[in-house]
């Protein structure tokens, strides 16, 4: 039974197969349950299944405020720009409703690009889309739209090479899980933009965090 008090149940009091321990795992990675904590390298409370603190009411707030059409999005962040730091998962939450909403992730890249245009954004809030990226991405067509918008760059300032920069940083934090499932997306959008490199100034930096973060993979 869930403790009503903590809304927290260990795994040993469930039955879970293999499809749900993945299950499991993703909504840790995504920030909805509480991931296990690092204790001089090993994990603590592994067992333990929690939702995020205030989790509930984030998620008001997402439904409530922040409204999930890509452009009154950008719209709304522009001007409540410490709203974000306040309630960076309810924007988290709307940030998933639009990816989710668009097999291509059309609407989702374009509107990272928009958020990383934005003036005045904080720094901590402009990553959120490209971290969220990096952990959502499971196949090539996931980055095609970034791949595009990188391709006609201006440079190294420009939206998409900045949303590159960011993708690259939440790859660090990405769990091994989901690179490891999403590893031939991520091979392949390496090998188009070290394509790109003679031509487009700012990608070499993030490209190639990117490969040292899926060399990781075979040093498991």
């Amino acid at each position: 039974m869930v403790d009503t008090g903590t809304m927290a149940i260990s795994l040993k009091e469930l039955q879970l197969d293999a499809a749900e321990m993945d299950a499991i795992q993703d909504l840790r990675s995504r920030g909805i349950l509480q991931s296990p904590t690092l204790r001089r390298g090993t994990r603590q409370k592994d067992d333990e299944l929690r939702f995020t603190h205030h989790l509930i009411h984030d998620y008001a707030i997402a439904r409530a405020l922040i409204p999930e059409v890509p452009e009154r999005f950008c719209a709304f962040f522009a001007n409540n720009p410490l709203l974000p730091i306040s309630y960076r998962q309810s924007f988290i939450f709307v940030l998933e409703e639009i990816w989710d909403e668009d097999a291509a992730r059309e609407s989702f890249w374009k509107t990272a690009l928009q958020l990383e245009g934005l003036p005045g954004i904080n720094s901590i809030t402009r990553i959120l889309a490209p971290v969220l990226a990096a952990r959502r991405v499971e196949s090539p067509g996931d980055l095609q739209p970034l791949l595009t918008a990188i391709a006609s760059a201006d440079g190294p300032e420009s939206a998409a090479v900045k949303a590159l920069q960011h993708l690259a940083s939440g790859l660090q934090d990405a769990s091994f899980d989901a690179v490891d499932a999403a590893l031939t997306g991520w091979c392949l959008f390496a090998e188009e933009l070290s394509k790109l490199i003679p031509t487009k100034l700012g990608i070499e930096g993030p490209l190639v965090h990117i490969i040292a973060r899926l060399n990781q993979l075979e040093s498991r």
